[in-house]
């Protein structure tokens, strides 16, 4: 097994393969620059058999980078609102809201996504910032109307993402409008994306796949996939449906219950968030002070 990964060693940044003893093997053929894992995800079909003789070969390989967020740029960021049941009964005061549909939005890609180690960032007026862990898919083929059937076969691999919030940003009163969800989920750095890749091919089962998070060593969230309302495969499928999914693309699922909103705590500078999903690993950074 093994997971894909961009790194930072010195002056170089680059795509590589990250082994399960920590060290890495460059992918030399692919761009070396951010952009190298969407150049391998954009020829996905051809780059798999590839990746997996490269993690095979005892080539020369790299124990002392720094990873980055392994998307830097993706073309679309989605998210599943409200997925899970029991999230979705602690932001409701208790009632259940699932609705037909899955609820899907945006996010800012490029400012917005910070990857393991990097700060999320807090501005001084904002008094309810939360955590959210979520399992995300990587898209790996173009998907334009697909079926729930064949929605898998669209999946590059998985990552952990931490779908920050500010709560009091997230809902206005001075429009029609009730809901901001640029002002409260979109600012700079509540993204955090990492720490890899891990191949689909090694997920036998994505409808288990655990996931959790830890605020300074508690734990807050802890779920399997299992719980989703809109499982994988049906958020592929609806995602499509709305508009065409490019290799890069990110599906992220939904968070579970344990959010700091339903327990009335949130994250201040000083503060360190770990959010994990399995097999994939954890992705730890620090909050701190915006820069004003």
């Amino acid at each position: 097994m093994f997971r894909l990964a961009t790194y930072q060693r010195q002056d170089q940044v680059g795509p590589g393969i990250l082994l399960p003893d920590g060290s890495l093997i460059p992918i030399a053929e692919a761009p070396q620059d951010p952009s190298g894992l969407m150049a391998v995800l954009e020829a996905w079909d051809a780059w798999w058999p590839r990746l997996v003789s490269l993690a095979e070969q005892a080539g020369p390989r790299i124990a002392d980078a720094r990873l980055l967020a392994p998307l830097q740029y993706p073309g679309k960021m989605l998210f599943a609102g409200a997925n899970y049941s029991d999230h979705a009964r602690e932001m409701a005061g208790g009632q259940a809201v699932a609705g037909r549909e899955p609820y899907l939005f945006l996010k800012p890609t490029r400012h917005c996504i910070i990857g393991p180690g990097e700060p999320i960032a807090i501005d001084p007026e904002f008094t309810e910032v939360d955590w959210e862990v979520e399992v995300a898919v990587v898209i790996g083929r173009t998907a334009r109307r697909v079926s729930e059937a064949e929605a898998l076969q669209y999946v590059a691999g998985y990552v952990v993402v931490n779908d920050v919030t500010e709560r009091v940003r997230t809902f206005r009163d001075d429009t029609v409008f009730r809901h901001d969800w640029l002002a409260g989920k979109g600012r700079d750095s509540f993204c955090p994306m990492g720490p890899a890749i891990l191949p689909a091919a090694f997920v036998p089962d994505p409808g288990r796949i655990a996931l959790g998070l830890k605020v300074n060593g508690v734990e807050k969230q802890h779920s399997h996939t299992g719980n989703l309302i809109h499982n994988i495969p049906r958020l592929i499928s609806y995602a499509s449906h709305l508009c065409t999914l490019d290799p890069g693309d990110v599906i992220s699922t939904g968070t579970p219950a344990g959010v700091g909103k339903g327990r009335g705590e949130f994250l201040h500078p000083g503060d360190t968030v770990e959010a994990w999903v399995e097999g994939v690993g954890s992705l730890v950074n620090p909050v701190v002070w915006a820069e004003s």
